[in-house]
């Protein structure tokens, strides 16, 4: 699938905001947040309804910084309702090269990898396997899915401070991508 080029000046303007990865202090994991919402402030139709309301140029911004960032992380219930790929398309032949790698919070388990765009977009050598977030044993092991058990703290919530540092750690994520 094909994007549209980068507008004139955006790679200028977003340039200060990048990940520049051999300047990365590797105690210190660089977080960017995107999302997208409409006009009337609504970000989808419905509980489980893929919505789309991306202009094809933020598309194509979302792409570019993929392309720069590790791992990009969505909730269960985004891959549930949308069915991302994940994967970058900005970049010419290497953009897949480049793709982040999927992280999944998914603390209940309710999403398979077997069966999903991830998946065929993984073994066609287009995206990368996933990184499934859960807060107990996987009651299901998948292949080509790496887990990460993230038990909830004393308040019953995510550590959000301890995933990103493990996700460092553990799997060399240095910049990641929040998308909702």
């Amino acid at each position: 699938m094909s994007i549209q080029p980068l507008s004139s000046g955006l790679a200028e303007f977003l340039a200060p905001y990048l990940p520049i990865h051999d300047l990365l202090d590797t105690s210190e994991t660089i977080v960017t947040l995107t999302y997208a919402q409409s006009l009337d402030s609504i970000i989808s139709k419905g509980h489980g309804v893929r919505t789309t309301i991306s202009h094809p140029e933020t598309k194509t911004m979302t792409d570019y910084l993929r392309y720069h960032d590790d791992g990009i992380l969505v909730g269960t219930g985004t891959v549930l309702a949308d069915d991302p790929g994940l994967n970058c398309k900005f970049g010419g032949t290497d953009c897949y090269e480049h793709s982040p790698r999927p992280i999944i919070i998914d603390c209940s388990q309710k999403w398979k990898f077997e069966g999903s765009k991830m998946q065929q977009l993984y073994l066609l050598g287009e995206g990368k396997s996933p990184i499934v977030v859960v807060a107990n044993e996987p009651l299901l092991r998948e292949k080509h899915v790496e887990y990460l058990i993230c038990s909830p703290n004393e308040a019953g919530k995510l550590d959000w401070f301890q995933l990103f540092r493990t996700l460092r750690i553990r799997f060399g994520l240095r910049s990641i991508m929040v998308e909702g």
